[in-house]
């Protein structure tokens, strides 16, 4: 490519694009970037168009009719349905709980709509089995779309409202075909909606100065609308170049060295870590050349997809604490700040997994160092101060027990009250008085991963956790005050009853299990699994191969239960562990 060349200074456009529901508080990548470039002396903006449509310009009255006006007739339906679907799902669970269901707009974020919001998710909203299931609830009560989001507007929280809207509009948009070809097609689509919305909170920011605009892509729900926010950057600023990265660029790039077109809409794909090409495009914009000579990027160069040689990972102690400078905080229904204490997991071997890819050398354990304490401290202390946040969600696989108790340490020492939580493995470094001290210091939740009960499926699946360590773990948490959180997990090989077991297991331990989360196995492109897929008994069809779906990707196993017999079973299960909580 040509040099880029210019007399003015150069500034960067980091973007997280629409649409998910997964980020109800900011999202670690762009934040993180963003501090790391203005660390170095380089002028960055940073956008959060996700959060910004859905917690904020879509709860709007005109934007709103927009949207429902260019909703298909499915889509209108599946709307219209939604107030009678939720109005079930409460009385189900009011009944459970023994509780009168919440009749005003004050309640609207009470106990009920929250055990809904957390209830939908165990039954997998975005499923179409579900969708099925709303659109044949009993009553309909409303004629049009617009009526039901009114009715939904005044009924329901935010957050739950930012979930329906995620999976209407993107499905709307994009449909349910992940494949390469139905992606090509559906990105070359520019609803009228996205227009609106990208000239009322993007053009804004796409000033003569930006020479740079990178946008992170965490999950398959982001691909089409980041791409077509490329294509608007492009026909706005020519001369800027643009680059996509974040979980799901890295986890597609096998995928992506035969999807030649993807480059009609980018210059580079940032693969891995991304703040040592990053920081690289932005000390070329500075010196007036051209920012494409980078580490670790895919670009299309003389008819093919090449791959640049990778540079090693910066130490966390290189990093700053993220900046949330320009986010819409307020946005955001979650009011809670993301923070990495370690890069990657610490075990690294489980073979189900698609966070860790298959052959990652598992996390060293050093402690954590001074600096990126206090690079903690300063994080949480600005957010709470600035933005009022009250919450610290710790962005790691598997945070190390030692490592707690030091973020315990350092938040009870400088007097930062705030409520935290972090994803954690049932290690034998837990004990009694570590729970109690992080307890002190403002940790109400702790997320184990449990996926089953049994120790042959354990065994089988690689997770290296013992029974009587998950028992010991879940009741010196609870007894210290903490919410202790299990995931459970289906996965290929598996029989329905087999995992009924493990259902019934987090049932009758329902005084020590603060909540749980089922979930049926995904494969992603790049996971163990993926790599080697007789460690499930899978095998991959071809169009795997090329499916944008990279973290769910499809296959076939004999003898696997169907999407409709897992739902059935953990429903009911599900009902059962909240009649137990109600009768505790």
């Amino acid at each position: 490519m040509s040099s880029h060349t210019s007399s003015q200074a150069k500034s960067i456009l980091l973007i997280v694009p629409p649409l998910t529901n997964n980020h109800v508080f900011p999202e670690l990548g762009v934040p993180q970037l963003t501090a790391f470039l203005k660390a170095h002396g380089h002028t960055v903006r940073q956008l959060d168009l996700n959060a910004v449509m859905l917690g904020s310009w879509l709860l709007e009255p005109t934007p709103m009719a927009t949207a429902v006006a260019g909703l298909s007739p499915e889509a209108t339906a599946h709307v219209a349905a939604l107030p009678a679907f939720l109005a079930a799902q409460r009385a189900k669970i009011a009944n459970v709980l023994g509780m009168e269901q919440p009749k005003t707009q004050g309640s609207k974020t009470g106990r009920i709509d929250d055990l809904v919001r957390r209830y939908l998710d165990q039954r997998e909203i975005l499923q179409p089995t579900l969708r099925a299931d709303i659109l044949a609830s009993d009553k309909v009560p409303t004629s049009n779309a617009a009526e039901a989001l009114h009715r939904l507007r005044q009924g329901c929280s935010d957050r739950l409202l930012w979930t329906l809207w995620a999976d209407v509009l993107r499905r709307d948009m994009d449909g349910d075909d992940t494949s390469a070809a139905a992606i090509e097609a559906a990105t070359q689509h520019n609803p009228k909606i996205l227009q609106e919305f990208l000239a009322a909170h993007l053009d804004p920011a796409l000033t003569p100065d930006v020479g740079l605009v990178g946008l992170s892509i965490h999950g398959t729900a982001q691909v089409t609308t980041a791409l077509r926010i490329a294509r608007h950057v492009r026909t706005r600023l020519p001369s800027a170049r643009i680059l996509i990265g974040g979980p799901w660029c890295t986890a597609a790039a096998g995928l992506l060295e035969s999807q030649p077109w993807v480059f009609d809409y980018v210059d580079g794909v940032v693969l891995g870590e991304g703040e040592a090409a990053i920081l690289k495009a932005a000390e070329a914009l500075a010196k007036g050349l051209d920012p494409m000579d980078l580490p670790g990027t895919m670009r299309y160069i003389d008819s093919q997809v090449v791959t640049s040689a990778p540079a090693a990972p910066l130490p966390l102690e290189a990093l700053p604490g993220p900046c949330f400078d320009g986010y819409p905080m307020e946005a955001f229904t979650a009011p809670v700040v993301p923070f990495r204490t370690i890069r990657g997991c610490y075990w690294s071997r489980c073979v189900f997994c698609y966070h860790v890819l298959a052959g990652a050398t598992p996390a060293k354990l050093n402690g954590l160092s001074q600096t990126t304490v206090s690079n903690l401290i300063e994080t949480v202390g600005d957010a709470t101060s600035r933005y009022g946040t009250r919450g610290l969600a710790l962005a790691d696989h598997a945070t190390p027990p030692e490592y707690l108790r030091t973020v315990a340490a350092a938040l009870k020492s400088n007097g930062l009250e705030v409520e935290w939580e972090a994803l954690v493995r049932f290690d034998d470094g837990f004990n009694a008085n570590l729970f109690r001290e992080i307890a002190a210091a403002g940790c109400s939740r702790l997320n184990f991963g449990l996926e089953s009960s049994q120790a042959a499926s354990l065994r089988h699946i690689r997770k290296g956790i013992r029974l009587d360590l998950a028992l010991r773990c879940l009741e010196e948490a609870t007894a210290a005050g903490i919410e202790a959180s299990v995931f459970v997990l289906h996965y290929p090989g598996q029989t329905i009853d087999a995992f009924e077991e493990t259902l019934r297991f987090v049932e009758e331990h329902s005084d020590i299990i603060g909540w749980f989360s089922a979930q049926r196995f995904q494969l992603g492109r790049q996971s163990h699994a993926f790599m080697n897929p007789d460690s499930l008994g899978i095998r991959l069809p071809a169009r795997a191969y090329e499916d944008f779906s990279v973290f769910d990707l499809p296959f076939e196993a004999d003898g696997w239960s169907t999407d409709a017999e897992f739902r059935q079973v953990t429903e009911k299960h599900f009902l059962r562990f909240l009649g137990r909580k109600a009768m505790a």
